[in-house]
């Protein structure tokens, strides 16, 4: 046994060695990034290794127990003597230590050595894109935005001298401190999201900022502040009353520059606070072109332009997407005709579709882009009410305590069984806009059921009634069942049926997975008789006849193999 064991180790390291060899050497290269390409034959040459280890190994099975039997064989002339169970103990447990080494092979390590493979491939693109946008984004002054993109291309190509040095610059223009990036929330608050405010932020901690901004002559800030503190402030707060007052004074100084006699001066500020009463009404969308005006206008930087651009900027993303942002992201797509329903107590149901979808990381968030994005609804007897179209759609992970009581009756999140389960879902911008100029919103295209009349108010973003993680399942599903791995194809599985898919068809998927180790050992008993029938005698050392099969050995192992799995999954179709 000890010699056969070798035998299956040199066979298992000459495979391994072939397919290093084959892949260092002759495999042809797509077009990789420079520190990629030996990753990439790495994972090439592990990818051939797992396709074919287990032929190999049952070879290697056959070859060993050959040896074994033949050099065992006194004793077991009769079929239940002691030691031919003595025979079946060995064979039934290497057996079962080769089913565990060829089943996590082809069932776990080669979907995800596939996966790595395709990511590899697709660095060069990607790369491609975060360094151009970084730059192009440098070049319209969004230093922080263009140093964060920077960074994702220096971390899929940390080699390059270029991209290191300016992330380094990046860096410091943007005077970016490093932290943890929060979930983008979504607009529900009193107040508008402001970095400098803190989410608990009450009227007293912000009079005190509005106090300090007074102190020091910063009139705009300290009639924002206090007008947020009086926006929030209890009707019984003993700070409402100082917070009014203090808003009020800021803006008798702001009234002050407003008639100072100098026309010139007066009409920039009168354009400026045009764009800061926009921004307090939550009207971002034309804050936002008015001080980005305003930005492209002025001889000398205004720090108070710079900072509400940059918070109707934020606050718009909220509601809507830039066009840029899709610009050219066709080739960067991984996952292809997605789609999933979404069904509710009332049997009515959405179905959601996507031609295709991008994944990018932004800001430490994951932001999907579905293309030629649509949303069906049906009512609870499955007639058709009315479907939503987009070219694309910006889908963002936001945090479900986000909500109030109106917005979870609104999205049917009370009634949905998943939300308590998770804590986060998908929330889905609509509507685009350009980002230098007001050139109106790319809304979505709606089209109703005859007789029915339109809805009064469309929303330009959905929020989905799903777990946020769900949607990397059903994406990962999307690419076929036959290549998700066992653990991943297990976990669809459970919820496959919830979103639409046809429980049966993965089942047999998954049956055949959960099978194939059940299958590898019956090969492996059956190569076990052949090996006892074929057994090499202690007196030679070797056959030659067995030289001439080994090689072919291996190509008959995996069509039996796959004509197996053929024939197992027609007969569960029947």
């Amino acid at each position: 046994m000890k010699r056969g064991k070798i035998v299956t180790f040199v066979c298992i390291v000459f495979l391994l060695l072939v397919c290093f060899v084959w892949s260092y050497f002759y495999g042809h290269l797509p077009e990789l990034l420079p520190h990629s390409v030996s990753y990439f034959k790495f994972l090439r040459g592990m990818s051939a290794f797992l396709k074919i280890f287990p032929a190999v190994l049952c070879t290697a099975f056959l070859v060993d127990f050959s040896v074994f039997f033949g050099r065992n064989d006194e004793n077991s002339t009769q079929r239940f003597s002691a030691q031919m169970f003595v025979h079946y103990k060995k064979i039934v447990v290497t057996s079962l230590f080769y089913v565990f080494m060829m089943s996590m092979a082809t069932l776990v390590f080669l979907p995800k050595v596939s996966r790595a493979i395709a990511y590899v491939q697709r660095q060069p693109d990607l790369f491609a894109m975060y360094f151009a946008m970084a730059k192009e984004n440098k070049e319209q002054g969004r230093d922080l935005l263009a140093y964060r993109l920077m960074q994702l291309a220096a971390q899929i190509n940390p080699n390059s001298a270029e991209v290191q040095t300016l992330k380094t610059k990046y860096e410091i223009e943007s005077e970016h401190i490093v932290d943890s990036e929060a979930l983008v929330e979504i607009p529900v608050e009193k107040i508008p999201f402001d970095e400098e405010i803190s989410s608990s932020a009450n009227c007293l901690e912000l009079l005190q900022k509005a106090k300090k901004a007074f102190s020091e002559e910063r009139w705009l800030d300290a009639h924002y502040y206090a007008s947020m503190a009086v926006r929030i402030a209890n009707p019984r707060d003993i700070s409402r009353s100082d917070a009014e007052k203090t808003a009020a004074e800021a803006w008798r100084k702001i009234s002050e520059i407003k008639y100072s006699g100098d026309f010139e001066l007066a009409s920039v500020f009168n354009r400026k606070m045009e764009g800061y009463n926009a921004y307090i009404r939550a009207d971002y969308l034309e804050s936002y072109y008015i001080f980005n005006e305003l930005k492209i206008l002025q001889r000398n930087p205004d720090p108070d332009v710079k900072r509400y651009l940059e918070l109707s900027r934020k606050n718009l993303e909220k509601q809507y997407f830039f066009f840029d942002e899709c610009e050219d992201l066709q080739r960067y797509e991984t996952v292809s005709n997605l789609y999933f329903v979404i069904k509710h107590e009332d049997k009515s149901c959405e179905v959601y579709f996507a031609k295709g979808v991008t994944d990018l990381k932004k800001q430490g968030n994951l932001v999907r882009f579905l293309r030629d994005f649509s949303v069906t609804y049906f009512d609870g007897s499955g007639t058709f009410v009315k479907q939503l179209s987009v070219p694309y759609a910006k889908m963002l992970s936001v945090d479900s305590s986000f909500f109030n009581r109106s917005q979870r009756e609104k999205w049917s999140l009370d009634n949905s069984e998943t939300l308590q389960g998770f804590k986060y879902v998908p929330y889905i911008l609509l509507s685009s806009v350009n980002r230098e100029s007001n050139v109106g919103i790319s809304k979505p295209a709606y089209k109703y059921a005859t007789g029915r009349e339109a809805d009064a108010e469309e929303c330009s973003y959905l929020v989905v009634p799903m777990n946020f993680a769900d949607f990397g399942k059903i994406a990962e599903a999307s690419n076929g069942a036959e290549n998700m791995d066992l653990f991943s194809l297990m976990s669809f599985v459970r919820i496959a049926s919830k979103y639409g898919y046809s429980t049966e068809v993965f089942n047999m998927i998954l049956q055949e997975k959960i099978l194939y180790p059940l299958s590898l050992l019956l090969l492996l008993l059956l190569f076990a008789n052949m090996a006892w029938n074929y057994r090499i005698s202690g007196n030679s050392l070797f056959k030659f006849k067995w030289t001439l099969f080994i090689p072919f050995f291996v190509p008959l192992v995996i069509l039996f193999m796959q004509t197996t799995f053929f024939v197992i999954r027609q007969l569960c179709l029947v």
